[in-house]
């Protein structure tokens, strides 16, 4: 099963780097995910049963997700399920697996600094202060003009043309 399903919960184990065969790098956690709701007779909030799922994210995520979370954060998963059975030492189970999309920390629950990052770069740098107030609005930059093909550019405003929310 391959369903693509979004989690909310609770990292319950520190993010671990694991390199794989082929030299990747994935970043796997267990995330604690469970339902809340009101409970008429006793007039409070219940917890549900815990779901636990492992998360494992790849590549470029991987490392962002490494050096962003830790246990214990509320985080939001986006990603691709995959439901296991397992048999070893004549134990078995199975696994809730989900291979992480995108991975954001819950901002109902605090606040998170956002940090872009460029390919494997480091991250870019913060933009500085913007201008004093005009009615001319700011010159393009000629991209063509600057020979620079490679070069990072900072759009004036942002984009969401070429955004893909996952919702």
């Amino acid at each position: 099963m391959t369903d693509t399903l979004t989690l909310i919960g609770v990292i319950g184990t520190d993010p671990r780097s694991i390199d794989t065969a082929n030299g990747s790098t994935m970043a796997s956690f267990r995330l604690a995910s469970a339902q809340r709701r009101y409970d008429r007779t006793e007039q409070r909030w219940v917890d549900g049963s815990t779901n636990w799922y492992t998360v494992n994210a790849f590549n470029g995520l991987a490392g962002n997700a490494l050096a962003s979370l830790a246990r214990g954060d509320r985080v939001i998963v986006t990603g691709r399920l995959a439901v296991r059975s397992w048999e070893s030492g004549g134990k078995s189970g199975t696994d809730v697996a989900l291979t992480a999309e995108g991975i954001g920390h819950d901002l109902a629950w605090g606040t998170t600094r956002y940090t872009k990052t460029v390919g494997r770069a480091a991250p870019v740098a913060a933009p500085t202060a913007p201008e004093a107030w005009s009615e001319e609005p700011p010159k393009a930059v000629d991209e063509a003009a600057t020979g620079d093909w490679g070069a990072v550019t900072t759009p004036l405003e942002p984009s969401l043309e070429s955004v893909d929310t996952p919702f």
